[in-house]
């Protein structure tokens, strides 16, 4: 683990094995877990992380993030990052804006939350949902995906590899 400062690190928490944190606060009882990278960001007490990106963000108390999950804070075309207040966009007026975030919220695996977004607090976010909009407090964001599972019809392709394999 790296830790460049000035960053805190409240007590009785656990930064795990390459991960890195700048110019962050980390509060008591977090988990900084495997592979994270928390970058001039502030982490609320007893929050989890593990193998994110959170950068330029705010995160409140017990939040918990999904393996693979990242807080984007930069857009694209590196403009000021927007976010919206009373139902319109405004500038932050920062190039690096990542996401605000509210107390026990749970985010799934593999989630990626674009700049400027807040989710309000006692909300929870599917696994891989892309969220670009803010969420209200109390709110439930799944993605619906449709799978088809059906017999693998390129068995063949198994056994001509077990012909060639026999005549070797």
């Amino acid at each position: 683990a790296k830790i460049v400062g000035p960053s805190f690190i409240g007590r009785n928490t656990i930064i795990g094995n390459h991960t890195m944190i700048r110019g962050s606060h980390i509060g008591q009882q977090c988990v900084i877990g495997f592979g994270s990278d928390v970058t001039r960001s502030y982490i609320g007490d007893m929050s989890w992380l593990h193998m994110n990106y959170v950068g330029d963000s705010v995160l409140g108390e017990d939040v918990s993030m999904g393996a693979g999950t990242v807080c984007a804070n930069l857009r694209l075309d590196e403009a000021s990052v927007e976010s919206v207040v009373k139902d319109k966009k405004v500038s932050t007026l920062f190039d690096k804006c990542g996401a605000m975030i509210g107390d026990h919220v749970r985010i799934g695996v593999h989630t990626s939350i674009m700049p400027g977004v807040k989710i309000g607090s006692h909300s929870m976010i599917g696994a891989g949902v892309l969220l670009s909009q803010d969420v209200v407090e109390g709110t439930f964001v799944a993605v619906k995906q449709n799978q088809t599972i059906k017999k693998n019809a390129r068995s063949a392709i198994t056994k001509s590899r077990d012909s060639f394999r026999k005549k070797i």
